[in-house]
C-alpha cells in the first residue's frame, strides 16, 4: 500500500480572530514563516488604520482588506475594535483558486491589492460564517483538511472579489479575450503532463503563438509557459508533500525523461 504522508495544514494557512480589548493592537502578519502568504482582513466592530507601502488609510466597520503576496502591510485596531485575519500560503492559494475557467479572473484579481472601504451587513455576514468556518477546520483537531481550508478561502476570496465590483472583470467576462484562456486553461489541465509546447497549444487553440503570448501576458502579466511551469510544479509539490512517490516515478507522471532533467526544472522554477 502506498505511504501517504500528511503536512500540517499551519504550514499553510492561518486564522485569527482578533477580539476587541482595551487597547490598541498592532498586526504586522507578514513575519517569518508567514511572510510570503496573502492575507485578507475585515473589521467587525469599531475602527482601524492600514498602512502599506504605497498608502495610509482608516478603517470602519466593513473595511475588507486583500493584501497579495508582493506587498507588505500593518493594520492597527483600535481599543474596542474586533475583525479577522485570514492568510495563506502561494501554493494553497493556487490551490484555492484551482484551474477551472472561472479560476481566470480570480487569478488576476489574487494579485493586486484591494480596499474594500464600507461592506453592507449581509455581506460583512457572509464573510464571517465563512472565516468562521475556516477557523474551525484549522483548529479542530479532529478536522484540518486541506481541502477544506482551501475551499473556504476561495469562497472567502470569491465573495471579496464580487464585493470589489471589479468592472474590468465584468467587461472580459464573455469576451474573446476570456474564452481562449478558458480554453488554454482548459487544455493545460489534460496535456500538462504530456509537456506539450507552447506553439502546440496555440496550434490547438486555432490562433498564433504571438497572440497567445499577449492574450496571457496583458490579462494574467505572465507569459504562457510561466503558466504551464506553474501547474507543474504545483502537482509535484502537492505529490512530493502528500505521497511516497519517488523522485523517479514522479519526473515519469509528469513526462520528463528522467529524475534528473526533472530535478533541474523543479529546482529552477521552484527554487
Amino acid at each position: 500500500m502506498q505511504n501517504i504522508k500528511t503536512v500540517n495544514i499551519h504550514v499553510h494557512a492561518r486564522c485569527e480572530f482578533i477580539e476587541a480589548a482595551l487597547l490598541n493592537k498592532k498586526l504586522d502578519p507578514k513575519r517569518g514563516n508567514y511572510s510570503d502568504f496573502v492575507y485578507i482582513f475585515f473589521l467587525l466592530t469599531g475602527t482601524g488604520h492600514l498602512s502599506t507601502a504605497n498608502q495610509d488609510l482608516g478603517l470602519v466597520v466593513g473595511s475588507v482588506l486583500y493584501i497579495p503576496v508582493s506587498e507588505n502591510f500593518s493594520v492597527s485596531i483600535h481599543a474596542g475594535s474586533s475583525g479577522y485575519l485570514l492568510g495563506v500560503s502561494q501554493d494553497l492559494l493556487i490551490e484555492s483558486l484551482g484551474f477551472s475557467a472561472e479560476s481566470v479572473l480570480l487569478r488576476e484579481f489574487s494579485e493586486r491589492n484591494t480596499v474594500i472601504h464600507k461592506t453592507e451587513m449581509n455581506y460583512l455576514e457572509e464573510l464571517y460564517r465563512l472565516s468562521h468556518g475556516f477557523m474551525i477546520e484549522m483548529n479542530d483537531p479532529k478536522r484540518g483538511s486541506r481541502l477544506a481550508v482551501a475551499a473556504y478561502f476561495r469562497l472567502v476570496i470569491m465573495s471579496i472579489w464580487r464585493l470589489s465590483g471589479n468592472q474590468g472583470a465584468k467587461d472580459l467576462g464573455y469576451g474573446e479575450v476570456t474564452t481562449i484562456l478558458q480554453r488554454f486553461r482548459h487544455l493545460v489541465e489534460k496535456h500538462y503532463r504530456e509537456r506539450w509546447t507552447v506553439k502546440r497549444y496555440a496550434d490547438e487553440l486555432l490562433i498564433s503563438h504571438d497572440r497567445l503570448h499577449a492574450i496571457c501576458t496583458r490579462t494574467l502579466l505572465k507569459k504562457p509557459r510561466e503558466l504551464i511551469q506553474e501547474r507543474v510544479i504545483f502537482e509535484a509539490k502537492l505529490r512530493l508533500e502528500r505521497s511516497g512517490s519517488s523522485i523517479q516515478q514522479l519526473s515519469n507522471d509528469l513526462g520528463f525523461s528522467d529524475s534528473t532533467t526533472f530535478s533541474h526544472y523543479f529546482k529552477r522554477y521552484a527554487g
